[in-house]
């Protein structure tokens, strides 16, 4: 049997005369796909699914991942940043400022009909000039308040001319009650002038026919809204904020107030318990954050005050201010606010600051502990490295026992309160450590460390 040419042309495509051509054939083997191309091709595309897939879930893994990671960092952060905004607002919790101003009351008015029968407004009717002029009774408030504008009225005083009652009572209403800054600040200084005037055998000038007295004082600052006891801590006085003292008019009060007790060389316009009195308001007013820009005008007023008394007046009432202060001053920083409010570094103003922090530790340890030896005995027993340990109130005591004892000469003095106060430093830095992140723990250790070197220096 003749072998069968398998790759040749069938027997009917020898009949057909464009299949039989060469170049046919050619082209239709040239088409032909085999098998193994095929698998191959689909393995290949089946391995780039199979890659695709891979990396998709590789990304989404790595996603998770990340995603697991950025959260437990997250977390972290919150935890590290509570932990830090516990540690940070604990010493802003603490702020001094306390409200010595309620309602302010109705202030007298300000009409004053006798000054139509003034003598000073008769004589001007009655001259000729005021033919040209032609002032009339309903006029003549303005008349003198032109008058005091220009310090005609100053003038007159010093030059001791005769000022009549009624008009030097209508010009002290203007100083505390006027709502014109410019004519309580002429009237403010009209008699500021006034009490100043030098005067002969300790009295006012004899042209001034009504001073004010300690009344009209402790009169004027109560219209204003002052609240005699200070509020306790969490306590504020009932009060509208549209109605809520002080007035404006509280400025030329305390310069008046100031002006008074500088010219004690001229006259006794107060006795010393008035004065005991206006010493406390002005350092009360000096907690009240609404005259914060007055603070330079107050330590002026303090120093005036102190220094009206004699030297026989001033060590008892220098223990009666510390006591009332005492007993009115919450225990927080606005004892050491008030503190600050007596400025200077005379003996005076040494002796009752000292007194002052005396009587606050004196009553912070229910008056069991009176003399040094005994307070400073208290504060040495406390164990500031416990936990429970305020140490907000630890830094009052450190402030309140510097003012009370560097304010005297008791540690020269005395040698063994020497060596007690340079137990309780120690016991402070030691007792508190730097990394301790308790609010005031660093305050504590850094007043300490300082105190304790000044005190090996001096001492």
């Amino acid at each position: 049997m003749d072998h069968m040419d398998t790759d040749g042309p069938l027997d009917f495509e020898f009949e057909d005369p464009l299949l039989t051509s060469d170049d046919n054939v050619a082209k239709r083997r040239t088409k032909t796909i085999g098998l193994d191309d095929l698998l191959t091709d689909y393995f290949k595309e089946q391995s780039k699914v199979i890659e695709r897939q891979s990396k998709r879930a590789k990304a989404l893994k790595d996603h998770d991942e990340s995603g697991v990671r950025q959260e437990v960092m997250l977390k972290s952060l919150e935890e590290c940043e509570f932990k830090i905004n516990e540690i940070g607002c604990g010493e802003e919790e603490f702020t001094w400022g306390m409200q010595v101003f309620g309602n302010q009351k109705s202030a007298p008015p300000l009409v004053f009909p006798e000054l139509g029968s003034n003598s000073l407004l008769q004589s001007v009717m009655n001259n000729q000039v005021n033919s040209l002029v032609k002032l009339t009774v309903d006029a003549g408030e303005g008349f003198f308040e032109g008058l005091l504008l220009n310090g005609w009225f100053s003038q007159l005083v010093g030059r001791g001319g005769r000022l009549e009652k009624s008009v030097a009572q209508w010009i002290y209403h203007l100083m505390f009650y006027s709502q014109k800054e410019e004519l309580r600040t002429a009237a403010c200084k009209f008699w500021c002038t006034a009490v100043q005037l030098d005067v002969k055998d300790n009295k006012q000038p004899t042209g001034v026919e009504w001073f004010p007295s300690y009344s009209d004082l402790k009169t004027a600052i109560e219209i204003y809204g002052f609240v005699p006891r200070v509020p306790l801590q969490g306590e504020s006085p009932s009060a509208d904020n549209d109605n809520r003292g002080p007035p404006d008019n509280i400025q030329t009060w305390i310069k008046f107030t100031a002006a008074c007790c500088q010219a004690r060389g001229q006259g006794c316009m107060f006795l010393a318990s008035e004065a005991e009195t206006l010493l406390e308001v002005i350092v009360l007013l000096s907690l009240d954050r609404k005259l914060e820009g007055f603070l330079l005008l107050l330590h002026d007023c303090v120093q005036s005050v102190i220094n009206y008394f004699t030297d026989e007046e001033w060590q008892a009432a220098c223990q009666s201010v510390a006591r009332s202060l005492a007993c009115r001053v919450p225990k927080d920083l606005n004892c050491i606010r008030a503190l600050e409010s007596i400025p200077g570094i005379s003996p005076r103003a040494n002796s009752l600051r000292a007194a002052v922090s005396h009587q606050l530790l004196h009553n912070s340890f229910d008056k069991v502990a009176s003399d040094e030896e005994g307070i400073l005995s208290c504060l040495i027993a406390i164990n500031m490295a416990e936990r429970e340990c305020d140490l907000f109130k630890m830094y009052i005591y450190l402030s309140l026992a510097e003012n009370w004892l560097l304010s005297t000469t008791v540690l020269e003095d005395k040698p063994l309160i020497c060596e007690m106060w340079g137990v309780y430093l120690r016991h402070c830095t030691c007792q508190i450590s730097h990394g301790d992140l308790r609010p005031y723990a660093a305050k504590i250790r850094a007043k300490a460390t300082y105190l304790l070197h000044s005190k090996t220096k001096k001492y």
